[in-house]
């Protein structure tokens, strides 16, 4: 009797597990009407992992399942701590000390809590190449703003000493989606597509870019923000490449020149996942290319991007650079006074 009953629940299982692998083996690639991948929708990098690889971790590209667990658990305790309830006790912070713009943070929704995966593995960094994970500058590399420094400017001596960000010019960083600001921002890319045409909107900043397609040569020749970009299908690959930035846009943490460029691949690996890898290579600040990959995920049905409108340092600039002037003028009639 009970091998009756056991043969009828292996055969249940047996076709639902045959189910599950013909769904997958069931998937293509969506198509346009041209016939390219359909890569539209909201993407989010929804995932934690760090942008350069930690030293000690040397050329270890992926971590086992038990240390990516450790991590998880760790980044939901972060989120049970961050969401408690703020000391109403507690006392004024002490005279003269810097209050960052952490209460940002409290409106951003959850953190993310879950390792990001590629091909298989719990990432390490997202930068794979070089195989330590790490950027390799030029010795002695410095960028626009370096270079002002050297020359005698000041960090406040004008708007033009400011970073493009901070005056809410662009887009901090060349492109959307490598630089991260903060816990949640500049993660989410809207794309849309036309038959000669790929839309991508990052929703930090306003980060829009029409990309053309199928063009090897674009008369802009003169540097703008976020650079020329030409696209081309590769298979079933978008490929994006970018040149012409303006070297304002160097970031501390990838300093870069007049001379970046850029190549960005997008693959759709299943329904709900795209692989967004990119590569730059700047022969004035960087002793070889990085290349770096980041797992996006499609956004929930109804959810979507929003304006992420700029105005901090747009407005606040007058007050910066008064505030500068300021204290150059106190400097002085202490000086005077000695």
């Amino acid at each position: 009797m009970r091998v009756r009953k056991v043969l009828p629940l292996v055969a249940l299982s047996c076709a639902l597990f045959s189910g599950l692998e013909i769904a997958a083996q069931e998937w293509s690639v969506p198509r346009t009407e041209a016939g390219h991948p359909d890569l539209q929708g909201y993407w989010i990098n929804n995932k934690n992992v760090v942008f350069e690889r930690p030293v000690e971790l040397g050329d270890k590209r992926f971590y086992t399942e038990e240390e990516a667990q450790a991590l998880i658990d760790a980044a939901v305790e972060r989120q049970r701590v961050r969401v408690l309830p703020a000391d109403p006790d507690r006392p004024a912070p002490p005279v003269g000390e810097v209050i960052s713009n952490v209460a940002d943070a409290n409106f951003h929704p959850d953190l993310y809590t879950q390792q990001a995966i590629v091909n298989g593995e719990y990432r390490t960094s997202i930068v794979i190449d070089p195989p330590n994970g790490r950027i390799a500058f030029r010795e002695g590399a410095t960028d626009i703003h370096g270079e002002r420094l050297a020359e005698g400017f000041e960090q406040f001596d004008g708007p033009e000493s400011r970073t493009a960000n901070e005056r809410c010019l662009n887009y901090p960083g060349q492109l959307p989606l490598v630089v991260q600001i903060g816990p949640e921002d500049s993660k989410t890319l809207q794309i849309l597509q036309t038959e000669d045409h790929v839309l991508l909107n990052a929703e930090y900043n306003t980060g829009l870019r029409a990309v053309p397609l199928n063009q090897t040569q674009r008369n802009i020749t003169w540097p703008q923000w976020m650079g020329t970009s030409t696209g081309k299908w590769d298979g079933d690959s978008l490929v994006v490449h970018t040149k012409n930035f303006r070297p304002e846009q160097s970031h501390r943490r990838i300093l870069t020149s007049g001379e970046l460029q850029i190549t960005e691949v997008y693959t759709l690996v299943s329904e709900n996942e795209l692989l967004y890898r990119f590569t730059y290579t700047d022969p004035v600040t960087l002793a070889q290319p990085f290349t770096g990959e980041i797992p996006l995920a499609r956004m929930a049905e109804g959810q979507r991007t929003y304006e992420s409108a700029c105005h901090e340092g747009n407005y606040s600039i007058v007050g910066v650079l008064a505030g500068a002037r300021r204290q150059e003028a106190d400097e002085e009639s202490r000086s005077a006074n000695q």
